[in-house]
């Protein structure tokens, strides 16, 4: 049996004609105000009539002669009124519909729905169906009431489950040929890695039994198949319905595609997709789907031709597509896209409705503003999250929020001419920010914790002037039929900002001093800034199943275990690095790094880089805690020994910049030349970056990770030290360890691989740092710079 809410059904089979971004915004907006309203209805409903029942569970089964489709709801509202049983269902809008119009199809085909659900669970010749239209703005509702013979809603109900036949005999088919398929799943390898197995156990346990596990999974275990591999032995078992595997980045997701391939191995019964973002697929620069909204006059979808009409033509492309291919690539969705004329980030969406697998950023699960909205995990689906010590600073970051005075800027010179109502709004958000900054600077507190109502309610108001103006709204006042319009993609982008601060200061309020700080920035400007997402990851995780949180350095312990929401029920895993001990030599020297004493020690950190650069000739990488200061010893360095060829990291390096660095590195014979690269802790180059065999034989990790100072990381030690907690320890400290953990982690890449890593710093002889290091780090600890050489030199002999 397969089952579908009402809500898809008729959403997937009666869309019709053009993307709008009316019904973008309306649909956002009733998940965010349409709860209160609702339920404000139902409670004056249910006092008027004992007889009333709000969130009525509906459901029935159509028989399609082989299996069964299981379609079911929840109506707002039922009640027997006399000797009438009648169905509501409820809209909230911004603006009420226009009275000569009909109905929205989708509305009225979803309380037809429940009418028929209810009226066969009770015998009814007849029903009373009411869509009830509720203005935000607290006028009187709009009823739109029918009276509806069983009959015709019979005929109703019978022509869209047939028109859904096809899509369900098609999820059925894959689902049953599957089920056993998958049980059968063997591993691709004749042999596991060390580790590897142990990995695949403990992933398969926790999506069996429903626990979330962290696992750190040094390089070389092969921690991508051993996500996949159990995960789709889990599928069609009547616990996982579906896989979610999430990256941060999209050269990480090519290799989870690439992998799923050579398990998938194109079998008909598992489907699955990689979806890229909705920019990276739409060529149209004014795209309406990207956006969320089209503020075009009248509402229409003005410009993209695949927008127009995209609703018309979405089951045909949907049909095409899934008759090509078993993984569903961007260059498919593209190529679809292009011959069927319809969006092609909403056919991905579609399309990923039918997959087993999804493959995707982050944010489609921890984006609070871009995440799916269609699917409801209902404890059913699997996710696999893969270099998970990145996903803290993504969540803080996402269900966060920032508005300043150069924001308003546009508005405040070139609106005072086209609209008073805008005009007024962005000055008084302006004043308002003004003040609360001369109010910071007066107390010297930049970082606390409380609301700032006026500033919300001023963001409203130029929220919904912004709404008003770009839906060409007769309620703005223009001062001239001859004026010069604002240009939309201004306005539009203020419109944003407004309404990512007004959703994220509905989760801030005084009782959320454990997640929320309100910033003051240097711009004048404010932030609402979520710091501790501990809770926001442990709530969406809780919609699944299970979660996997995985990644080579999810270390130190403690802290990632934390900061992603782990609970006593939760499993920690951490294996050992799978490569011989014998090829990594781990030393510590204790040169003094801190800020106050680079410029005394900066002659010695350069000495001790030459020195290991000449042990044996190669390519190395010197990691620092900051640009300044790399860029401080880069040019003593090269003073002191203006011979030796270095590389240096720039600040807001492009992707073409970034290849050419690496290439660097990969281009050079051992022997003809050497390289020495300066770089940034925590850049690109201290992640993601594979340097195989002589391409790095070695790195100098300069400091413990710290990063500056900045007041994002200030209002966490702040407040965890409010809270009785090392805040200097869980802001600073523990993530600038994983800093050093990742850079270290770019010398060994295979088994082959041979190369050295040198902490230089005095604080890595503190006990404190000692207990979160690695524990199969058997570190050298050197007195002095000059053991360096020695201990090089015995090393490399061993190579001989």
């Amino acid at each position: 049996m397969l089952s579908l809410s009402v809500r898809d059904l008729v959403g997937f089979l009666l869309r019709s004609g053009s993307i709008t971004g009316s019904s973008s915004r309306s649909y956002g907006d009733r998940l965010s105000e349409g709860k209160e309203i609702h339920s404000k209805f139902q409670r004056n409903a249910k006092e008027k009539n004992e007889y009333f029942i709000s969130e009525a569970h509906l459901t029935v089964s159509v028989d399609f002669g082989g299996f069964l489709l299981e379609v079911s709801g929840f109506a707002d509202g039922i009640a027997l009124e006399g000797d009438l049983y009648r169905i509501y269902e409820i809209k909230s809008v911004k603006k009420l519909p226009d009275a000569s119009k009909a109905s929205d199809p989708l509305h009225t085909a979803q309380l037809k729905c429940y009418a028929y659900m209810l009226a066969l669970s009770k015998k009814l010749d007849r029903v009373g169906t009411s869509l009830v239209y509720i203005p935000t703005n607290d006028d009187d509702p709009v009823y739109r009431d029918e009276e509806v013979t069983f009959g015709e809603l019979s005929l109703f109900f019978k022509d869209l489950t047939e028109r859904y036949y096809p899509f369900a005999k098609f999820a059925l088919n894959r689902y049953l040929d599957g089920k056993e398929e998958f049980e059968k799943l063997s591993f691709p390898f004749p042999v596991f890695r060390e580790g590897q197995r142990e990995l695949i156990k403990a992933i398969y346990g926790a999506g069996k039994r429903g626990y979330n596990l962290f696992a750190s999974a040094p390089t070389g275990i092969g921690k991508t198949i051993s996500a996949l591999y159990p995960a789709l032995k889990l599928l069609k078992n009547d616990k996982i319905e579906k896989i979610f595997y999430i990256t941060p980045k999209n050269s990480i997701k090519k290799q989870a595609c690439d992998t799923l391939k050579l398990l998938q191995n194109n079998k008909p019964y598992l489907r699955s997709i990689s979806i890229a973002s909705k920019y990276h697929l739409c060529r149209f620069d004014d795209c309406i789907s990207a956006l969320g909204t089209n503020f075009s006059e009248g509402g229409a979808s003005v410009g993209c031709d695949k927008a127009v009409g995209h609703y018309s033509r979405i089951s045909e492309a949907l049909k095409e597509l899934f008759s090509l291919t078993y993984h569903i690539s961007e260059e498919d969705i593209l190529n679809i896209s292009e011959k069927h004329k319809v969006c092609p980030f909403e056919l991905t969406m579609d399309a990923s409705e039918f997959c087993d697998i999804i493959i995707c950023d982050y944010n489609y699960i921890f984006d609070p503003f871009v995440s799916f909205k269609r699917f409801n995990a209902k404890g059913r689906y699997l996710l696999l999250v893969d270099e998970a010590h990145n996903l803290p600073d993504r969540v803080m970051e996402n269900y966060s929020a920032s508005f300043s005075p150069s924001d308003l800027s546009y508005l405040i010179k070139n609106a005072k001419g086209v609209s008073q109502t805008l005009y007024k709004a962005a000055r008084n958000v302006r004043d308002t920010l003004y003040r609360i900054k001369a109010s910071a600077e007066e107390s010297g507190n930049m970082i606390y914790f409380k609301q700032e109502d006026e500033l919300y309610g001023d963001i409203y108001e130029l929220y919904d002037a912004l709404y008003l103006y770009m839906s060409r709204s007769p309620e703005v006042y223009f001062d001239s039929a001859d004026i010069t319009p604002l240009e939309d993609d201004k306005i539009r982008e203020i419109y944003f900002i407004c309404k990512r601060f007004i959703s994220v200061s509905e989760r801030f309020d005084n009782s959320s001093k454990k997640r929320y700080t309100f910033l003051c920035t240097e711009n004048g400007g404010v932030k609402l800034y979520l710091v501790d997402p501990a809770d926001t990851v442990h709530s969406i995780s809780c919609e699944f199943r299970s979660a996997v949180y995985f990644s080579a350095t999810l270390l130190p312990e403690s802290y990632y275990f934390s900061m992603l929401g782990g609970t006593d029920s939760d499993l920690f895993l951490d294996l050992p690095s799978p490569f011989p001990q014998d090829n990594r030599l781990i030393m510590s020297v204790p040169l003094s790094v801190k800020y106050s004493d680079r410029s005394s020690t900066s002659m010695s950190l350069c000495k001790l880089i030459n020195t290991a650069f000449n042990v044996k000739k190669g390519n190395y990488i010197i990691f620092f805690p900051s640009f300044e200061y790399m860029e401080q010893i880069h040019n003593v360095y090269k003073v002191r020994y203006p011979h030796d060829r270095t590389i240096i990291q720039k600040r807001n390096m492009k992707k073409h910049e970034r290849d050419a660095f690496i290439a660097e590195f990969t281009q050079l014979t051992i022997g003809d030349t050497s390289l020495i690269g300066f770089a940034v802790l925590g850049g690109s180059f201290s992640e993601g970056i594979d340097l195989y065999g002589n391409a790095l034989l070695g790195t100098i990790i300069v400091g413990v990770g710290l990063a500056p100072p900045n007041p994002e990381s200030e209002a966490r030690s702040a407040l965890y030290t409010d809270l009785g907690l090392d805040g200097k320890e869980l802001s600073y400290d523990m993530p600038g360890l994983n800093r050093v953990f990742q850079a270290a982690g770019r010398v060994i890449r295979s088994e082959d691989d041979r190369g050295f890593i040198l902490l230089a710093d005095t604080r890595y002889s503190d006990e404190k740092i000692k207990e979160q290091l690695v524990k199969d780090w058997n570190i050298k600890e050197l007195s002095e710079s000059s053991e360096l050489k020695k201990a090089l030199e015995l090393f490399w002999d061993t190579d001989n």
